[in-house]
């Protein structure tokens, strides 16, 4: 059974020693800390050179990983052989490997790392993994640790301490600035932290400015703004807006469609909060009854349960929009993506078309609350 990053670094690890470890999931940066952590507990400083190898996965066989690991340990607890994009090593090996991991010796600890897995329509590509047969044999002879994807909280968390450590502060506002616009990928996020730490200089504090000048604003970010602007009325903030955000991708025809999605999203999700609200309902903790009236893709209570930071934008968002004027929205957005597609109406191009309806968005008359 996999276990969680989390349990594997909390736990005692010469106590409960496995001999095969395969690290996988999408946090490529845990896997390195996890890493470290192990070979600093089984390696005794200074000999790296001679009780630490490391393997790439497309020149390994079954017998060089074997010769690797029954080489006895020089000066330290164990010999470790760590195995770098394992899912590269050929399809044949990999089956032969997982029918002889449990003639590894005690002496040594086999590590298969695996990237962060390429996506194809919200699935990992089968050339991401390990086969089936090593995958198996490894969670029968040793441990798979996962590395999922970070909760924006725990990203910021990690990153508020890398700022810590630098002498530099960071408040609660800003980090959550700093994690809207860059996002929880730990990779990239600490390279920006760094690039603030930096661009602070002898200042104590990184500010919201600071992130403002330093990050580039998500696509994501904007579409709050143009929504604010949208149920605020504001026809030429939401234009501008549209603009800035059509010449952030590549053409607009590939553009257009994503952004009308984009708007749909969080529409929906805005709704789904009016719903709540209307049920007398939490954001973070509603009920199993509410729960069944709202859809099981897109949900906001499982989308503020991964980033409760959101929940006061949704509210504030949620305020600009009674039900009623919503269901105008959805009807607007429907008819634009007809429009998008040539089912229906004249106007070719996507800018105009998302332009039409932004502005139909924003000179819509106020309605009674349903």
């Amino acid at each position: 059974m996999p276990i969680p990053y989390s349990k594997f670094a909390s736990g005692s690890r010469t106590e409960s020693l496995a001999k095969v470890y395969l690290f996988e999931g999408k946090e490529d940066v845990q896997k390195l800390e996890g890493l470290t952590k192990l070979t600093s507990q089984l390696i005794d400083e200074g000999f790296a050179d001679f009780d630490l190898e490391t393997l790439e996965g497309q020149g390994v066989t079954a017998s060089r990983l074997l010769t690797a690991a029954n080489v006895p340990p020089f000066a330290s607890k164990k010999r470790v052989v760590v195995v770098r994009r394992a899912n590269a090593i050929p399809i044949a090996e990999q089956d032969s490997i997982a029918s002889k991991l449990h003639e590894i010796p005690d002496s040594a600890v086999v590590v298969l790392m695996l990237p962060a897995p390429e996506m194809k329509d919200g699935q990992a590509k089968a050339s991401s993994k390990v086969s089936a047969d090593l995958s198996k044999a490894v969670n029968k002879v040793g441990v798979v640790v996962t590395f999922a994807s970070l909760r924006a909280e725990e990203a910021g968390g990690i990153i508020a301490k890398k700022i810590a450590a630098s002498g530099k502060r960071i408040d609660a506002v800003t980090l959550r600035k700093l994690v809207d616009r860059v996002g929880s990928d730990l990779s990239i996020l600490k390279t920006e932290a760094q690039k603030l730490i930096d661009y602070a200089g002898d200042n104590a504090s990184i500010t919201v400015k600071d992130v403002e000048f330093v990050t580039e604003q998500k696509p994501e970010e904007l579409i709050w703004k143009l929504l604010d602007s949208v149920g605020s009325r504001n026809t030429s903030a939401a234009l501008r807006l549209l603009k800035d955000l059509l010449q952030m991708g590549g053409s607009v025809d590939s553009e257009a469609p994503r952004l009308l999605a984009m708007i749909l999203r969080q529409l929906r999700l805005i709704w789904q909060v009016k719903v709540l609200a209307d049920m007398g309902q939490s954001l973070i903790h509603p009920s199993d009854e509410a729960m069944e009236a709202l859809p099981a893709n897109n949900n906001v209570a499982a989308f503020c349960a991964r980033a409760s930071f959101q929940v006061q934008k949704l509210q504030s968002q949620a305020r600009n929009f009674t039900l009623a004027e919503l269901e105008r929205c959805f009807e607007y957005a429907a008819r634009a993506d007809l429009t998008m597609k040539g089912v229906e109406g004249e106007i070719e191009d996507p800018a105009v078309i998302l332009e039409m309806l932004v502005i139909n968005l924003c000179r819509r008359r106020p309605a009674q609350n349903k």
